[in-house]
């Protein structure tokens, strides 16, 4: 076999293999398009679901305090959902970090970075105390200096003769 056949084979291989590789792709595309569907059908079930076990507790009034991990996870969510104020206050926050510049987000990054960390809060605070101690002893061994330099220089008075 010379070179171009074995080339052109290879070549056909590579654009089959592709072709399978597109297709299965697509399936998997689609299968995930259904999968995110279902995923959110079945959460706003889920929320529904809860919100009839919450009035049926307050028609019965059985507050035996028994909450497990599902309905504690379904009532932070079924919260969330109900308080509009909430959702305006994250649009309002999201529409007011857009209209920074991006030095002031730098500036708001990093203040949220430094105070969420303790370690962080601790390292700054520190930092200023120690920088607060170099400066004052900066400015206290200058002012040192004047006052001995103006006592070195003291003027005599002069005689008149």
């Amino acid at each position: 076999m010379d070179m171009l056949a074995i080339v052109t084979s290879q070549r056909e291989r590579f654009k089959a293999k592709n072709q399978m590789l597109e297709t299965d792709f697509q399936q998997l595309r689609s299968s995930y398009a259904v999968l995110q569907q279902d995923n959110a059908t079945l959460r706003s079930d889920n929320m529904k679901l809860y919100e009839r076990i919450k009035f049926l507790q307050t028609m019965t009034s059985d507050t035996n305090g028994a909450d497990d991990d599902i309905t504690s996870k379904y009532s932070t969510q079924y919260e969330a959902h109900i308080d509009p104020f909430s959702a305006f206050n994250r649009r309002e926050k999201h529409r007011k970090y857009v209209n920074l510049n991006s030095a002031e987000r730098v500036v708001l990054n990093l203040g949220k970075m430094v105070l969420s960390d303790k370690l962080a809060r601790h390292a700054v605070f520190f930092y200023s105390i120690v920088l607060h101690l170099m400066v004052s002893w900066y400015c206290t061994s200058l002012l040192w200096r004047r006052i001995v330099f103006s006592c070195r220089t003291v003027r005599k008075p002069m005689r008149h003769t």
